[in-house]
């Protein structure tokens, strides 16, 4: 066979090629992922919180919530100190390390993506961000959700003059991630972690696959489709882990990670996921995972919305805690009956603690109080998190809205301890209701 031969054979089998991978190429591609599913990193390791500290208060009154920063079990905050430069072992020591502690790690603590164990004085083991050892002050004067020295993030401005030895570390899972116009980062407390979403706040899903296969390209009106790519203007370039990719049509995407990002048809409202789960190849595009206790999730509640659910499926209640004042004066003399913040006694045969085992550790918005009989219960931002035995089967919600309440004689001494329900919220400074994410 002559070389001119060799190389028609050669273009025609490439062409048969070409021809059979166009025919079957939208179902094959669908199929193989085109990058693979990162995991999203956690927010915090075992012994590691969030809190939420100071906001700011504008002249005209509006209140802006300060940000998450990393902090002890109990709620003390963390800091970095500026002298640490070896990942592997904290400077802070001598006099240093007699008013900053080191944030423990427990002994069986691992390294987890930024996460990382450092040695402090002694050989004690700590946790380190980013390669920086956390520390908390031994004593805090000011409250534990306060910003008492100087806030920064593990990359500083080191232009900066002389910044402080020791700054909050706050919890910054957008930082550098250069994010387009139309694409912000938000906290999404349904979907349990912090993620992207779109410029009007709409949750933003990556697509585990080539876009050629997501059949969602539309090439006549009207047009109905589940998942909207998110277009990116015809003059816009890749920038940091954003890149942009080409649709069936010519339409330019963005994608992150290498992960087309869509929005959802059924999600109307920032913090909307309902996309969730209605096809395994679009999921949230989440960067931080906020981690949950085991046989803890959130469900979504037709009609109600999402709630923190116990491993048997049954809603998590916590009390609603308003003022101290009595929520009214009652019966013949006008006999003042005031709420019962605590849940002893009466209160338990109906509300049972979701309990901790002996090794559960603190982590995220998750931390560990103390019933009245000295049990291990978990608590969500700081709310102690019960199961109400009126409810029969997963989706009950039979104790929402129930309140306790302490009726006292004329001299203030207790009378006893009853039950009321159906009181419109708003009337009650304390009243049981659903654990929701947030």
């Amino acid at each position: 066979m002559n070389q001119r031969a060799k190389t028609t054979l050669f273009l025609g089998l490439a062409l048969l090629a070409l021809v059979g991978c166009q025919t079957a190429g939208p179902k094959n591609l669908a199929a193989a992922p085109a990058a693979q599913k990162p995991v999203a990193s956690i927010a915090t390791p075992p012994g590691v919180t969030l809190q939420a500290t100071r906001g700011t208060r504008s002249p005209a009154g509006v209140v802006t919530p300060g940000p998450f920063a990393y902090a002890d079990p109990d709620g003390k905050l963390a800091y970095i100190y500026d002298k640490d430069s070896d990942a592997g072992r904290a400077a802070c020591t001598g006099p240093c390390a007699a008013n900053w502690l080191p944030l423990a790690a427990p002994a069986a603590a691992q390294p987890a993506g930024a996460w990382t164990v450092a040695l402090g004085e002694g050989g004690q083991r700590q946790w380190a961000f980013k390669g920086h050892p956390l520390y908390v002050p031994r004593e805090v004067a000011t409250g534990p959700n306060v910003l008492p020295y100087k806030t920064c993030v593990p990359a500083r401005d080191a232009s900066q003059p002389a910044p402080a030895e020791f700054c909050v570390a706050l919890f910054s899972p957008s930082a550098g991630l250069m994010a387009p116009d139309g694409v912000a980062v938000r906290n999404l407390a349904n979907a349990n972690g912090v993620a992207l979403v779109d410029g009007a706040g709409l949750t933003l899903y990556a697509f585990d696959g080539d876009v050629a296969g997501d059949g969602q390209t539309c090439l006549a009106k009207p047009c109905d489709r589940a998942w909207t790519p998110l277009v990116a203007p015809a003059l816009a370039r890749a920038r940091g882990q954003f890149s942009i990719v080409k649709r069936a049509d010519g339409t330019p995407q963005w994608a992150f990670r290498g992960r087309a990002l869509y929005t959802y048809q059924g999600d109307s409202a920032p913090d909307d996921v309902t996309g969730t789960g209605v096809d395994p190849r679009w999921s949230v595009m989440t960067l931080s995972e906020f981690p949950t206790p085991p046989d803890v999730a959130i469900r979504r509640v037709a009609g109600f919305g999402t709630i923190w659910v116990d491993g048997a499926g049954m809603t998590l209640y916590t009390q609603n805690i308003g003022g101290d004042a009595p929520m009214r004066r009652r019966g013949p003399g006008r006999i003042p009956y005031a709420p019962v913040k605590t849940c002893e006694a009466d209160c338990r045969q109906s509300w049972r603690p979701l309990l901790a085992s002996a090794e559960a550790q603190a982590t995220g918005f998750w931390t560990i109080t103390m019933t009245v009989d000295g049990q291990r219960q978990w608590a969500y931002r700081g709310s102690p998190l019960y199961t109400y035995t009126g409810d029969a089967r997963p989706g009950d919600l039979k104790g929402n809205y129930i309140y306790n309440y302490l009726i006292r004689d004329a001299n203030g001494q207790v009378i006893k301890v009853t039950v009321g329900t159906g009181r419109v919220a708003s009337e009650l400074p304390t009243f049981w209701r659903p654990a929701f994410p947030y």
